[in-house]
């Protein structure tokens, strides 16, 4: 099985494979879930709503490529472009010049924006077959965010509850300001959720002068006004997420032990981590640029924000990147290429001051400024929680992500360590943070191993952006876990679905909890 690349109408390609290197034969304009749907065996549904209505672009001859691309070879010392039917593909690890495809493998793992965007790269949550699979079309991540305040009659903000299907949180507030005619920073969401969803949410508004609409119709959103607050919602008024998930292609044989497992999770509960959707600014050759913020290294996080891939980086900002690494320092150059927005406001910065980093930062947005500085913070409490699990756990595995492992149970759990598990609270890392007992040696050896004294947990010299307080739970327990269907699955024939539903608190994450059914009932990977 190998892994290529498919040129579409956007510009832009998204990975697909190909089974034995078997040819398509596609007519022009056919779309790509019809197209790929007898190759992959699937039903073309699962891939149609990953790709939001894109085409293939259709090219007759090898040469209607441009020359360089045409002629250049790839890493597997074939011709990068091969005619495929009507199709051509760019084999993998092929490197060109600036106007190529984006290739669906990045730093040898599989770039996240194109997981979410194709199907033969949606997260399996694996198993002995290597199945199960979640988010093979949105509406089989269904969350629903549930608020602890009421709205009033009257207000300063208005409260709407927006649904948006298979769109980022920050794309809906974008979409929400245009039909709105307000400004982006008028809108307020307290939370993000995940894209390949349907997800009902609650945003507040500041409320203009003029009326504002009770209904709203998109064809990725609607909301619904609820009434008005005294103030813009914040984290603290989420009182939990409600999750409707289906898991699609189970073997027959494994659906029992799937739901058992479920079962017993929801029930023993597991490791309140931070999942990868929040480290979309980790970068393979910087690392985050959260501690370059910690340590001062401007030159490394203006680096990080125009020039390193970043693992959330979407593939046009992949393509800027790559021409400022090879064009570091040549300001005027990046700016011209650079889209309109806060890109090109720093890059014009640099123009005028091009030694400045330390300002150009501080022009970076601040909501920027503050993922990074979070996903590091999210980062250290990971690491902090795994080794407060290393001492705790009498049989443990280790869940891998990109940037290193963290230490997961067994299960079953005694009654015995998991009373101790549920009542353990740790501190948000950060320069007043006061922890104490197993927690506090925890701290001092993480920050040992990063080169950080406590007292550097302070973005020093940033104007608009600092690291949260507060403490986490180290043990999430979901409630009201439950089976709500077992069935053949109509996208993959010859499988079982099973639909499952939970709710979690704030901040808890419902990927993690999925990822871990991919263990062998009772067992684990990687025994400690």
């Amino acid at each position: 099985m190998e892994a290529g690349k498919v040129l579409l109408d956007s510009g832009q390609a998204y990975g697909a494979r190909f089974l034995r290197q078997r040819r398509l034969k596609l007519s022009l304009g056919q779309s790509f879930g019809h197209a790929l749907s007898p190759v992959l065996g699937i039903h073309p549904q699962a891939l149609e709503p990953n790709l939001a209505g894109r085409k293939l672009r259709v090219f007759g001859k090898p040469h209607d490529f441009p020359s360089k691309l045409r002629h250049e070879k790839s890493a597997l010392g074939k011709p990068a472009v091969q005619n495929v039917g009507n199709v051509i593909f760019a084999l993998p690890n092929f490197r060109g010049n600036s106007e190529d495809p984006f290739p669906i493998l990045w730093q040898g793992q599989p770039h996240p924006h194109i997981c979410h965007d194709l199907l033969s790269s949606v997260p399996r949550l694996g198993a002995k077959s290597e199945t199960l699979r979640i988010k093979a079309i949105p509406e089989d991540f269904r969350v629903e965010e549930q608020l602890s305040v009421q709205p009033k009659a009257r207000g300063p903000y208005a409260l709407y509850r927006v649904e948006k299907r298979n769109i980022t949180t920050l794309e809906a507030a974008q979409k929400l300001s245009r039909l709105l005619k307000v400004k982006p920073s008028a809108i307020v969401f307290p939370a993000l959720k995940d894209k390949v969803a349907v997800a009902i949410q609650h945003c507040t508004v500041k409320a203009p002068a003029r009326s504002i609409p009770r209904e709203i119709k998109n064809a990725s959103i609607s909301a619904e006004l609820l009434g008005y607050l005294e103030r813009h919602l914040s984290p603290r008024d989420l009182a939990e997420n409600r999750f409707i998930v289906t898991v699609r292609e189970i073997p027959g044989e494994e659906a029992v032990r799937v739901q058992e497992r479920f079962m017993l999770i929801g029930r023993q509960g597991f490791p309140n981590y931070f999942d990868l959707q929040r480290f979309g600014s980790w970068s393979k050759s910087l690392g985050f640029p959260g501690k370059l913020l910690l340590l001062g290294d401007w030159e490394g996080v203006l680096r990080a924000y125009l020039a390193e891939p970043l693992l959330g980086d979407p593939p046009a900002v992949l393509r800027l990147k790559r021409l400022a690494r090879e064009n570091w320092g040549n300001w005027p150059l990046l700016k011209e290429h650079a889209p309109k927005g806060n890109l090109r406001s720093v890059l014009t910065f640099l123009c005028d001051h091009p030694e400045d980093f330390k300002r150009a930062v501080n022009l970076i947005t601040p909501r920027v400024l503050s993922l990074w500085l979070s996903a590091y913070q999210s980062f250290l409490w990971n690491r902090v929680a795994s080794f407060s699990l290393e001492r705790l756990l009498p049989e443990k595995t280790q869940l891998k992500y990109p940037f290193g492992e963290f230490v997961s149970p067994r299960w079953p759990l005694p009654a015995e360590v998991l009373g101790n598990l549920k009542g353990l609270e740790i501190p948000l890392p950060s320069a007043k943070a006061k922890p104490e007992g197993i927690v506090a040696e925890a701290l001092s050896t993480v920050l040992a191993k990063e080169g950080l004294r406590p007292e550097m947990l302070k973005a020093r010299g940033v104007e608009r952006a600092f690291l949260a307080k507060g403490t986490r739970a180290l043990w999430v327990m979901p409630k009201e876990p439950a089976i709500l269907e077992e069935g053949e699955d109509e996208l993959f024939p010859g499988h079982r679905k099973i639909v499952l539903s939970f709710s979690l608190p704030p901040g808890s994450y419902a990927t993690l909890f999925l990822r871990l059914l991919r263990e062998e009932f009772g067992k684990g990977e990687n025994h400690a």
